[in-house]
């Protein structure tokens, strides 16, 4: 707090915790501890036991210290009337012993003593072992979901709460064990179980071919057969340092290669060896930036950054395949061809990547000189007030509305409450031995007073909470009405997280001011599609506003329909969690569905079909100005081919347009 006083504190100031208190600490006890059992047991096909006692043994000291203080606490607040008992014999003049009340309220005050510091360090060493409990088990799940499938690991979302709550696991037991038995049984999931077959083999093959696949069937299905395989007849070696492109259109199985080099796919029938851990896998991540954004970075980092290392990268942009040194085509979850494997070395000592490079280089050579000559920043730093601001922030939240008018109130009537509590207490003290006053009538002013002070209580409450939603409501209306008028200028310079960290404090009136109507009449499909855990059907048509066949047309139209067939649930085959079970591009086609469905008056694509292959690109876009030719559709694209149709393009760079 000194240091705090005398200059805003840094990182660096903030000293770390104990270290019983640390994370690695607590799930090294609670790995000590399965040990132990173990060892007891002498066998590990028993299960584990309960998490609740492994929980309980860890931290049984701090739990019965615990204890001990809550017991403390109860015995000083049970003193209190005892004490009080005796006061009042004291106040009739039946002492028992002389400066009788001395003594009583010396133990009155000790009795306050403890009961207060024995409560707070009930709360501080509950509040202790809960967070160390926390940081055990988000240690322990963490360890977990990285031997666990992505399907697995969809489950991890319905812990996080509960883990998060894990603190007031004594206020709070219900809630507490059914966390524990929910992260119980995500502890005790069944692993991927097919690791064994990536072994490391003799080092000549190693340093050779860091990656190497020879497989008949690879299938997400624990019942794989040919007709459910999502990939057949792989067979890949890789060599070390190489550069290999993964193509083909979407659904034919790029992702899903990727996720079984990784060890991500639960039924393998063959052999998949990774050898070099220094393996970079990259799943078409220049699909959202434009042409000139994903050059620079192809080069600096694929090409540069990444020389001499081994990569697989799926990519829909063509204009990179000649830097590659192999070059793989998908289709229908096979490897229908491959571009021969060109060698490291040229004649003139270049390499026939670095030969490409350049190439490419050269394509977007006048846009690195523009790019270059500006010298001003376009992410403005984020402006931060700090040391005293002075009244100015309070006044001017108090001026919003009637703020000045409902904190008035609530000093006044907060002031009410203190001094009716005080007139209650005095009027039973001064009055108690009073024989001028009865005690029906002492009695029934001491209730009347206290049946004032709720309503009090009442009223400044009113007031606070009127205060705070109509001082929220308009900072919120002014704000959303300033965004709206900002100049594009301002969302160039912002980030998006920075106005939305401002925005969703304030979230809770947006229905006031009439967003919901405006976006019921928009469809919008994000540069980052948005699947929910469930049923196809449901992901295209959550409201079941539209019947089976006007589905299937839609699924037709957006090339997902072959896919949906070789499903045997058809319509009800299941979506997992952000739909981690379907590729990106058929993510991005499942929302396109969705907007076919909606029949939006306004439509708006931003890189909608960024994760798509360009064949399936233009099949797209003709069905989009077929279906939305009615409608007004907003396009943000960096394929030129996308937007050409468009009644009006906007091209937005660095200068004013």
């Amino acid at each position: 707090m000194k240091k705090g006083k005398e200059k805003v504190l840094e990182d660096e100031d903030i000293p770390l915790l104990r270290e019983q208190d640390q994370a690695k600490t607590c799930y090294s006890t609670y790995l000590e501890r399965l040990s132990k059992w173990k060892v007891e047991e002498g066998s590990t096909n028993e299960p584990p036991p309960a998490l609740w006692s492994t929980l309980l043994s860890c931290y049984k000291n701090e739990i019965l210290l615990s204890g001990f203080f809550a017991l403390l606490k109860i015995l000083a607040l049970s003193a209190g009337p005892l004490l009080l008992k005796a006061f009042i014999r004291v106040a009739e003049h039946k002492l028992d012993f002389k400066h009788e009340g001395y003594v009583l309220t010396l133990a009155l005050l000790s009795a306050k003593c403890i009961e207060s510091i024995s409560e707070r360090q009930y709360d501080f060493q509950t509040r202790s072992v809960g967070v160390r409990m926390r940081s055990l088990l988000s240690a322990a799940i963490y360890q977990k979901q990285l031997v666990l499938s992505n399907a697995a690991k969809a489950t991890l979302r319905i812990v996080q709460e509960p883990v998060r709550l894990f603190p007031d696991v004594v206020t709070k037991f219900i809630e507490a064990k059914v966390s524990l038995d929910r992260i119980g049984k995500f502890l005790v999931a069944p692993e991927l179980q097919h690791r064994s077959i990536r072994q490391k083999g003799n080092s000549n093959s190693s340093s050779t071919n860091p990656v190497f696949i020879q497989c008949t069937e690879i299938s997400w299905s624990m019942e794989a057969t040919k007709s459910k395989a999502t990939l057949r007849n792989i067979n890949m070696a890789v060599k070390s340092g190489e550069k290999v492109a993964i193509c083909g259109e979407v659904g034919s199985g790029k992702s899903t290669l990727l996720a079984a080099v990784l060890g991500e796919v639960p039924t393998i029938n063959g052999i998949i060896n990774l050898h070099d851990a220094d393996v970079y896998l990259l799943d078409d991540p220049f699909s959202a930036v434009d042409a000139h954004t994903a050059t620079s970075l192809f080069n600096e980092y694929v090409m540069e950054a990444l020389s001499g290392k081994t990569v697989l990268l799926v990519t829909h942009q063509v204009d990179f395949l000649p830097a590659f040194n192999l070059i793989l085509l998908m289709s229908s979850g096979e490897i229908k061809a491959t571009e021969g494997r060109k060698s490291q070395h040229g004649a003139t000592g270049e390499t026939a990547a670095d030969v490409s490079t350049t190439e490419i280089k050269q394509v977007d050579k006048r846009e690195n000189i523009v790019a270059a000559s500006g010298d001003h920043q376009l992410i403005k730093k984020e402006e931060r007030e700090t040391g005293d601001t002075g009244f100015k922030p309070y006044m001017d939240y108090l001026s919003k509305k009637k703020g000045f008018t409902f904190f008035f109130l609530s000093v006044l009537f907060q002031f009410v409450f203190t001094v009716a509590q005080l007139l209650q207490s005095y009027l039973l003290a001064a009055n108690i031995q009073n024989p001028g006053m009865s005690r029906v009538t002492l009695f029934s002013l001491y209730t009347a007073i206290g049946c004032t002070l709720p309503l009090f209580m009442f009223v400044r409450a009113l007031s606070m909470v009127r205060l705070g939603c109509d001082a929220s409501e308009s900072i919120f209306s002014t704000l959303i009405h300033s965004l709206f008028r900002a100049p594009m200028s301002f969302y160039d310079s912002t980030p998006l997280g920075r106005i939305l960290s401002r925005v969703k404090k304030l979230m809770s009136i947006e229905f006031e001011i009439g967003l919901h109507d405006l976006r019921s009449h928009f469809g919008i499909i994000p540069q980052e599609p948005t699947l929910f855990c469930g049923t196809v059907r449901y992901n295209l048509d959550p409201l079941s506003q539209h019947t089976d066949p006007e589905i299937w047309e839609v699924l037709q139209k957006c090339q997902l329909r072959e896919a949906i067939l070789q499903k045997e649930e058809g319509l009800d085959t299941s979506v997992a969690e952000e739909g981690s079970n379907w590729s990106m591009g058929q993510r991005q086609l499942f929302c396109l569905g969705r907007a076919l469905l909606k029949r939006s008056k306004v439509l708006v694509l931003d890189e909608a079909t960024a994760s798509i292959d360009n064949a399936t690109d233009a099949i797209l876009q003709r069905i989009i100005r077929t279906e939305f030719a009615e409608c007004t559709v907003i396009t943000v694209a960096h394929r030129i081919p996308t937007v050409m149709d468009s009644t009006k393009v906007l091209a937005i760079a660095d200068v004013p347009f």
